[in-house]
């Protein structure tokens, strides 16, 4: 669609100077996210304040104009593109951090906060926020919240969402509405904190939020343990859970990865090297820490092939920069990754990872695979050279029936968007998908609130 020049007028006559931007190079800047599809939107909004946002949702919905809600473009499931044109209203001028409690532990933070930003300024007031997506530096708190994305720390402290005492967030319309408190808990009527959470912007956009905190663990110890097989680098991982060990982190790499990383960066592994573990711990008594680290690596060291321990700051950064190399060593072998974020039980990981490599196979598809094997989260990547790719569209589609078939789910962190919209039937009956589309109108019944998401596959 066109914006009308009136919506324009109307648009512009709530926003400061410089708040908007209608030439093509910066709407070209705002058309696309980490999934590499692009849609132009007709107008760019940058506003700084919650009453510029309720200005925007206001004159759109009268309007009917779609407003497509954006943190820091870092999505890997198009949330954030502008399959309909209309305006992108992007939140980071809104980034400041507004309070941090040191008695309560908790830090309220507007929604354009870079993560990575909010947890270095609470980590000088000696606490912790540990969710940790790897896009941390670029990824917006906002956003990270409407997707509840995960990240490296899951096992041991569990999702995003688990953190979240109270949203601020504006109704289609601009009505601002709070959920939660900042109470410690709250069961005061329908907890619509984690109805927001996750729900990719087409309910409300989140504006500002007060977040649970921890005292922060000073001391970190990783280790990194090759094997000769996929099966027991897994089997490897089980047995330390079941030894009763919570690691800070607990993440599977596997031999392909291996290969991309080697064309990224120098890389030296022990000889037959088939997957790997990297394992870290933290705590706050240095003796404590180590002696959970030395028991944890016992659990795995008969079976694997070495294991390499960091006993410095530099050697645990050398350790985890494997971890966040994959991903743009991935290019190196073919122009395009379809990055699918599958999360299956636990005692499921090797089916899954097994079945997906059978896939991949099949449509003559490198297949890479990582993750986050302490709570049965695998990125199953694709590469492809051609976009799009009737192969690797198919492959997807046998991935995410069986992901279902295993009793997994189709998204464990990135969220439906549109690359997951095709295959939403697979997980959810008919019935729980009318409900879900009921809610949505509840909250936006005009439909201008990142519409084409989650139930529409749209472009």
């Amino acid at each position: 669609m066109a914006l009308s020049s009136e919506t324009q007028k109307r648009l512009l006559a709530g926003l400061a100077p410089g708040h908007w931007a209608l030439d093509p190079e910066t709407r070209l800047t705002y058309a696309y996210d980490a999934t590499r599809r692009e849609r132009l939107p007709d107008i760019v909004v940058f506003p700084g304040s919650v009453q510029e946002v309720q200005h925007v949702l206001a004159v759109a919905d009268e309007t009917r104009t779609p407003v497509y809600p954006r943190g820091g473009g870092t999505g890997l499931s198009g949330g954030a593109i502008p399959v309909a044109g209309g305006i992108v209203l992007t939140l980071e001028r809104m980034n400041r951090i507004l309070e941090i409690d040191e008695v309560n532990f908790s830090v309220t933070a507007e929604a354009g906060v870079k993560l990575d930003n909010l947890r270095d300024e609470v980590a000088r007031h000696g606490l912790f926020f540990p969710p940790d997506p790897s896009s941390g530096k670029v990824a917006a708190l906002g956003g990270v919240l409407a997707e509840c994305a995960g990240g490296l720390n899951v096992v041991k402290y569990g999702p995003i969402n688990r953190y979240v005492m109270r949203l601020l967030a504006v109704l289609p319309g601009g009505e601002l509405i709070h959920a939660g408190s900042k109470a410690p808990k709250t069961v005061t009527g329908y907890d619509l904190r984690h109805l927001l959470i996750g729900s990719e912007g087409t309910l409300a956009v989140i504006v500002e939020a007060t977040l649970a905190l921890l005292a922060y663990p000073r001391y970190q110890q990783s280790f990194c343990a090759f094997f000769s097989s996929l099966e027991v680098a897994l089997e490897g991982a089980t047995r330390i859970l079941r030894a009763g060990y919570r690691p800070r982190s607990l993440e599977f790499i596997d031999s392909s990865s291996f290969e991309c990383i080697r064309a990224y960066k120098p890389l030296q592994l022990p000889e037959g090297t088939a997957a790997a573990l990297l394992v870290e711990e933290d705590g706050h008594d240095p003796d404590d820490v180590g002696r959970a680290v030395r028991a944890i690596a016992g659990v795995v060291h008969k079976e694997c092939l070495e294991i390499h321990l960091a006993t410095t700051p530099e050697e645990r950064a050398q350790i985890w920069g494997l971890r966040k190399a994959i991903s743009p060593a991935l290019y190196k072998f073919a122009r395009y990754k379809i990055n699918e974020d599958i999360c299956v039980p636990r005692g499921q990981l090797v089916p899954a990872i097994m079945g997906a490599y059978q896939i991949g196979r099949e449509a003559g598809l490198r297949t890479v695979i990582f993750g986050h094997c302490g709570d049965g989260n695998l990125h199953v990547n694709f590469m492809t050279n051609d976009d799009p790719d009737p192969k690797a569209e198919e492959a997807v589609r046998k991935l995410m029936q069986m992901v279902v078939s295993l009793g997994g789910t189709l998204s464990g962190e990135h969220g439906i968007g549109t690359a997951k919209a095709p295959y939403l039937g697979l997980e959810l009956s008919p019935a729980e998908i009318a409900l879900q589309k009921r809610l949505k109108a509840a909250f936006d019944p005009h439909n201008i609130l990142n519409p084409g998401k989650i139930f529409t596959h749209v472009g």
